[in-house]
């Protein structure tokens, strides 16, 4: 028969071990992001911490560690003002010493902060930033802490083989654009959407790129690809200093390449990819032989992302006549 001193056990149980779970919980998400979100949430709660964040350093960036403070100028403004220099000089130094953490207590006496280094076994370093105001820095939080390093590096690890894998499922190999995959997740959101969203889309392929294998070589061939496809995420980058722009470029075929736009017109995107093509015909595919290099393309636009199934119709549509018209203009049998 079960008893109430059962129950007493179970909550007795230390915080490091209910952290350790949840973690552990995150390992079993099939999204590992999603799951360490909410692990990280929960985590939260089981400290009752007024504020937690991982942060990851990037080319062992220390600077991170001030953008940590300029992040809790809201949380305290003393803190940014007054401690931030200094709290960087001492966290660099105890990291550069091994140092498992640092506890910082704020300008306003009130505040208390530890940054938590995670050194992941694989080489890649996060830190863990914490404001806790509630929890005591008694033996259980010193427990805890020095508990936390070795569960994040196990769920981080794992993290980053997902990411690893994801990135691979979504990236075209050749051209390192996004790939077929994503280009149809792309196509299923903005139809998913509630919002009416306007949306440019542009249709591309390569001018002879078949002359160019056959002529030349098929390695000729993949850098008249991979060029291009320089070229068009040179042009309709997905961000411009951190903004994103609406643009994203997708390989959806063998020589076919597709721009969502959406922040664009197709006035806008057509001007552009004059420029574009400029720079197409002067890719160098190593030989001698003399050929006509250039992108052909068709532009739609819709305001109503319910019609976005048309566009591609529309699109392509206006792409077989820009062919057609390059075979003309330069003089060229279709088949040839």
């Amino acid at each position: 028969m079960k008893n109430k001193d059962d129950d007493v056990k179970k909550e007795e149980k230390p915080i490091y071990y209910h952290l350790y779970k949840l973690l552990v919980e995150a390992l079993k998400q099939n999204n590992p992001h999603a799951g360490l979100e909410k692990a990280m949430t929960k985590i939260q709660k089981v400290l009752d911490s007024d504020y937690m964040k991982l942060y990851k350093f990037k080319n062992n960036d220390y600077e991170c560690i001030k953008n940590i403070s300029k992040e809790q100028y809201n949380y305290d403004y003393g803190f940014y003002n007054l401690e931030s220099d200094l709290i960087f000089d001492i966290y660099k130094k105890k990291e550069i010493n091994k140092s498992k953490r640092m506890d910082v207590q704020l300008v306003n006496g009130k505040s208390n902060v530890t940054f938590l280094p995670i050194n992941c076994k694989n080489g890649n370093k996060y830190i863990l930033y914490v404001i806790n105001n509630k929890l005591k820095h008694d033996e259980e939080y010193e427990e805890v802490m020095n508990s936390i390093e070795e569960c994040f590096d196990v769920v981080l690890t794992r993290k980053e083989q997902y990411d690893k894998l994801m990135k691979l499922s979504y990236e075209d190999n050749l051209t390192k654009l996004e790939n077929r995959t994503s280009y149809n997740e792309k196509i299923k959101r903005i139809k998913a959407s509630d919002k009416l969203q306007h949306v440019t889309y542009t249709l591309i392929d390569l001018f002879r790129l078949k002359y160019v294998n056959d002529n030349i070589n098929h390695e000729a061939g993949d850098i008249y690809i991979e060029e291009t496809a320089k070229i068009l995420k040179k042009y309709f980058p997905e961000s411009i200093n951190g903004k994103p722009t609406g643009d994203t470029v997708y390989r959806i075929g063998g020589d076919e390449f597709s721009i969502i736009s959406l922040y664009k017109t197709s006035d806008q995107v057509k001007e552009i990819l004059k420029f574009a093509n400029e720079e197409v015909s002067n890719i160098d595919v190593n030989s001698d032989l003399e050929t006509i290099l250039a992108i052909n393309y068709g532009v739609s636009e819709t305001y109503n992302n319910a019609n976005i199934e048309n566009l591609y119709k529309l699109a392509d549509e206006k792409l077989k006549m820009y062919k057609t018209k390059m075979y003309l203009e330069n003089n060229i049998e279709r088949r040839r």
